[in-house]
């Protein structure tokens, strides 16, 4: 499996163990080749989480390099089904899960920056940044969803759209 060099998704759901696909979060995951940012808010405990992914076989691991909360390794496995990124994997209470990712427009500018205990990725219109303290969600260049303190974001990632090529930028 690969993943595409750039995207953004929507998670439309999840399933735990046996039970049914249901969504109760505003999820959103931005990736811009190794790098990916994850927002997770609405529910009782909310996250945000960053860093780079890696691919090995079939399985995919994302190393959450700074999150709002104690960082951790993310492991399963996607596959391209019926227009969706569907992903399967055991959660961190030893039960299997299904999420289903639902493709979010990606016309514009595909960045991401590092800089000490900040990650921004951007796809298109959809800019997500993550530090430990916290982080914001913009679609459009408006702030759309929050967890934590939000941080700065970096300029960059709010000049107009323009037509760039994907690439990630680390800051020295």
């Amino acid at each position: 499996m690969t993943l595409p060099p750039v995207g953004a998704w929507r998670r439309a759901g999840i399933a735990r163990g046996d039970g049914p696909l249901v969504e109760d979060e505003r999820v959103v995951w931005l990736q811009v080749g190794d790098a990916f940012a994850d927002l997770r808010a609405g529910g009782e405990d909310p996250v945000a989480f960053a860093g780079r992914t890696t691919v090995e076989g079939d399985v995919v691991t994302w190393h959450h390099e700074v999150s709002t909360q104690p960082p951790a390794t993310d492991v399963g496995r996607v596959e391209h089904r019926d227009g969706l990124l569907v992903e399967t994997g055991t959660g961190d209470d030893g039960r299997p899960y299904v999420e289903h990712w639902v493709p979010l427009p990606t016309t514009g500018p595909a960045l991401a920056h590092t800089a000490q205990d900040l990650r921004a990725v951007r796809v298109g219109d959809h800019v997500l940044v993550v530090r430990s303290s916290g982080a914001c969600l913009l679609v459009g260049g408006v702030v759309v969803e929050t967890v934590g303190t939000p941080p700065e974001v970096p300029v960059e990632f709010t000049q107009a759209q323009q037509e760039r090529p994907a690439r990630a930028t680390a800051a020295p």
